[in-house]
């Protein structure tokens, strides 16, 4: 008797064993994908009735517009593999697999270190010459989001996180009428409100991102002036599709009501990701992908941190690096003398450039300040560059991404690789070969709107000397649009000449003087505003 007691504990170690190691470490849920017009409650319960599943529950649908739902197992009652390969056996299923949970690539730092270098580095201060964030040429509200909770009463925070204003806040109502309850300030994917948990991780990314800027308090973010949605979630794969989707209906209705209603957001940050894993390995990887891809079509470019290891991730794969979707910027992380920290791709084929990480200084909860490292803080320079970069003083862009704005996530991407710094270490190892240099991005963007741009400055007088009589071109670089003053001089300081010029796009400028009514000699040509003043010589003989 006793022997077969024995027999019986040993057999039923074994079968928990098993089936502990079939349900992995990251969950005891699965997710489930069900063809259109399928009821999921109804079909889902009767499937565990006839399965007869004492041990597996209907937690309800997770991304509704996704068809979606969650089945939750007791893994020591229920073989998980079993139950997939019963479900994706179903005709109503599309697919069944483990809802898994993201990883945070971050490092540790030292936190005494407290010097916002990576800013100098990416040539920040060079495009915060022309725009600091904000708002569009036409006047768009430019939101970056945040795909992870963060402090957002941080003093250095608070004033640049977006707010739904046709929602009233803690109501229990959807006043706008968006399918989201109370997503006054932002979404929580668990909660289904918009209150946010408190994390140091995701308050250092927002920092980096969006920190208030030249307001006196802390540092500052790549964009000084943007608003950044948070859309908190747990991290699980079924959570990161809704917070997803949640940021793909706010700018699709954006787009379709011309602004009236959603968000212009432009880009997503996901400082999490999979390791050593391929989007073949799950099929929540592919909806990933395939949301991402449609965000990309609605105008928003999806900026997501790889592996922190020093692995090719060509060969170990790492998720969602290795989605195909055009619309994603995949950063790897460079510490202060540009040498690569991260994941590179041997082939250079899912690494897109690099971006400064380690030792990075920012916000953190309670309004305090420290260091965040690993590609973690690289992804961040590049989700606030890239809505920087929305701001900048070209009409033209403005226009083409109103009525383009998938094609403008492309050109912005392509932005934004091809004014990287180039770095002989990320040769063949990331698409681009270089490092973030938001300048050069900059001056990507001056092309496509036909003029130069940089600090108030006269760019050419020609001719000079001139013939009296002969008419003289000046051209003069601007760093907005806006209205300056122009004058002409004599060589005893009296005003010749004043007037107004409507400063174009990227610094277009043209003022043509007749020689005619003036003698030989120096003149002085000068532009300004309330801010600068720019003054050169001309002879006229």
């Amino acid at each position: 008797m006793k022997s077969q007691v024995l027999f019986i504990l040993v057999l039923l170690s074994s079968t928990i064993t098993a089936f502990a190691q079939n349900k992995t470490s990251q969950t005891d849920q699965l997710v489930v994908k069900l063809k259109p017009a399928v009821e999921a409650e109804s079909f889902l319960n009767e499937f565990i009735a006839e399965q007869k599943l004492t041990a597996v529950f209907f937690a309800g649908t997770t991304v509704p517009a996704r068809r979606l739902s969650v089945l939750e197992f007791d893994p020591y009652f229920t073989d998980p593999a079993a139950l997939i390969d019963l479900l994706n056996k179903k005709s109503e299923v599309d697919f069944a697999a483990f809802n898994e949970q993201a990883t945070i690539r971050t490092t540790p730092n030292d936190p005494d270190y407290a010097e916002q270098w990576h800013m100098n580095l990416i040539n920040a201060p060079e495009v915060w010459n022309f725009t600091t964030g904000g708002l569009t040429p036409l006047g768009d509200t430019i939101v970056i989001a945040s795909l992870e909770s963060c402090d957002t009463e941080h003093e250095d925070i608070q004033d640049n996180i977006w707010r739904n204003y046709l929602e009233i806040p803690n109501n229990g109502i959807d006043d706008d009428n968006n399918g989201y309850i109370d997503d006054y300030e932002g979404y929580n994917t668990i909660d289904n409100n918009d209150q946010h948990e408190v994390t140091s991780h995701g308050s250092r990314v927002c920092g980096l991102m969006g920190a208030k800027g030249n307001n006196g308090t802390g540092v500052t973010g790549v964009n000084w002036d943007t608003k950044m949605m948070v859309v908190s979630n747990n991290l699980f794969i079924d959570q990161i599709i809704d917070a997803c989707q949640y940021v793909l209906d706010q700018r699709v209705a954006y787009n379709e009501s011309n602004g009236a209603e959603g968000a212009f957001i432009v880009a997503t940050n996901s400082s999490f990701g999979y390791d050593l894993r391929f989007p073949a390995d799950n099929p929540l990887f592919d909806e990933w992908c395939e949301i991402m891809d449609e965000m990309g079509r609605a105008g928003i470019l999806s900026v997501v941190a790889c592996n922190n290891s020093n692995i090719d991730v060509d060969e170990v794969g790492d998720m969602p690096s290795f989605c195909s979707t055009d619309y994603m910027v995949v950063v790897t992380n460079t510490d202060r003398q540009d040498e690569l920290q991260g994941s590179f791709s041997g082939t250079a084929l899912h690494m897109d450039l690099s971006a400064p990480g380690t030792g990075s200084f920012s916000t953190s909860p309670n309004n305090q300040y420290g260091l965040i490292g690993g590609s973690s803080a690289s992804t961040p320079h590049v989700t606030g560059g890239i809505g920087l970069l929305y701001s900048a003083p070209c009409q033209d862009f403005a226009v083409f991404t109103q009525n383009n704005p998938g094609d403008a996530s492309l050109f912005m991407k392509n932005a934004i690789l091809d004014g990287t710094t180039q770095l002989p270490q990320l040769q063949g190892k990331t698409v681009s070969g270089g490092r973030l240099n938001l300048e050069g991005s900059l001056n990507i963007l001056q092309e496509f709107c036909g003029g130069s741009s940089g600090p108030l400055a006269i760019t050419s007088i020609r001719p000079n000397p001139s013939t009296l009589g002969d008419p003289i071109e000046i051209r003069f670089q601007t760093p907005d649009e806006g209205i300056y003053q122009i004058r002409i001089t004599d060589v005893l300081g009296r005003t010749l000449f004043k007037g107004d010029k409507s400063a174009t796009t990227f610094g277009n400028n043209l003022v043509e003087i007749e020689t005619t009514n003036l003698a030989t000699g120096m003149y002085f040509f000068t532009v300004e505003n309330s801010r600068d003043s720019k003054s050169e010589p001309f002879i006229v003989y």
